[in-house]
């Protein structure tokens, strides 16, 4: 059993245990593909951080992620992986869907 976590840091892949499960943090670096056809996983967590490139579109940062976190959702869909969007996560999903994401004046 292997819960995959997307989480954007630099790096080779970082697993620890969460509540008796093993987390893979992975990167935009990461060969995703060969690792999840060696250890299939239960789920796809995508996590919270920077802006969405459509909000921040000179930030090199947030598009590589949006790229990076699209490739996994079409992934996780392909094989069936339940998916977990936590706050830029969410918003993740919902621009892979075609959602028109907008920023919110005030919002922290």
């Amino acid at each position: 059993m292997c819960h995959i976590s997307e989480m954007y840091n630099k790096g080779n892949f970082r697993t620890t245990q969460i509540a008796g499960q093993n987390v893979i943090a992975v990167n935009e670096g990461t060969r995703v593909a060969a690792y999840l056809n060696k250890a299939p996983c239960d789920a796809l967590i995508l996590s919270g951080g920077n802006d969405l490139a459509c909000s921040n579109p000179h930030n090199q940062w947030s598009k590589q992620r949006d790229e990076h976190e699209f490739s996994l959702i079409q992934m996780a869909l392909e094989k069936q992986i339940p998916i977990l969007g936590v706050c830029r996560g969410m918003l993740v999903l919902a621009s892979y869907f075609g959602a028109d994401i907008q920023p919110i004046t005030g919002h922290v």
